[in-house]
């Protein structure tokens, strides 16, 4: 393996182990990831803690926060998980729930990363619509998803799902802002006794964060769901099966 890891690398691989193997004693130094795995057991931490911890290092940094996080939720929405498939299966488990379930275009994959995009064509709609009726296609309307997968050993790999809310947070925030600066406007103009009225317009712009801050708890939530399905072993049902579930077996009978 030529994979070198600098002193930083190092403190937080070896730091978020003994996180994840609370058991273990604080260690630092500067080692290859290999030797890092094979002294495992001499610095007191799980091995099976070190792949863990060296796999998500290897998925890079987390989007850094922004100042409208607060505002109107974050522009990155991130879920990670190990999950029980190699890298690769677990890949192309991604790709299926994405491009089947979701009705979402696949840009690009290679294995261990991938793009997946908002359809804008009439099918694409059609599908989002229907499959809307039968409770799934959750993350059809998200504009850009991206996934990660890090091997752990044979049988496990790291996965981070990225879900990109700039357009829809960026809406959000332009409508939020135009309320509230209309709402003090018209204070600032009328007399004091109906300044009152910019209380409406302040209350809309806050309606609108809110309603923006939901819609990333909302995605992160899908996310995990999707994850969710992943490890149980399940597979995206076709349409027509989602839609006789949710209309109550009707069109099963006919």
């Amino acid at each position: 393996m030529s994979e070198r890891l600098d002193e930083e690398a190092v403190q937080r691989v070896v730091r978020r182990a003994v996180e994840l193997d609370d058991t273990s004693d604080p260690v630092t130094g500067g080692v290859a990831p290999e030797a890092l795995v094979e002294a495992a057991a001499e610095l007191g931490i799980a091995p099976e803690a070190i792949n863990e911890s060296l796999a998500i290092e290897r998925l890079g940094p987390e989007p850094d926060p922004a100042r409208l996080d607060r505002l109107v939720g974050p522009r990155s929405v991130v879920v990670e998980r190990t999950v029980s498939y190699p890298g690769v299966e677990a890949f192309e488990r991604l790709d299926e729930w994405f491009t089947t379930g979701h009705h979402l275009r696949r840009e690009y994959g290679d294995g261990s990363s991938g793009e997946w995009r908002k359809r804008g064509d009439l099918v694409g709609g059609v599908q989002r619509r229907a499959r809307s009726i039968g409770g799934g296609a959750a993350l059809g309307s998200v504009r850009l998803i991206v996934a990660r997968v890090s091997q752990v050993d044979e049988e496990h790999a790291v996965v981070r799902l990225t879900a990109d809310r700039t357009v829809a947070r960026r809406a959000t925030a332009g409508t939020a802002g135009l309320t509230s600066a209309g709402a003090l406007t018209t204070a600032v103009i009328v007399a004091a006794p109906a300044a009152a009225v910019a209380i409406p317009g302040l209350a809309v712009a806050g309606a609108i964060s809110v309603a923006s801050k939901h819609g990333s708890i909302k995605v992160q939530r899908e996310l995990v769901r999707l994850l969710d399905q992943i490890e149980s072993g399940r597979r995206p049902g076709t349409l027509g099966r989602g839609l006789r579930r949710r209309l109550g077996g009707s069109a099963d009978r006919s």
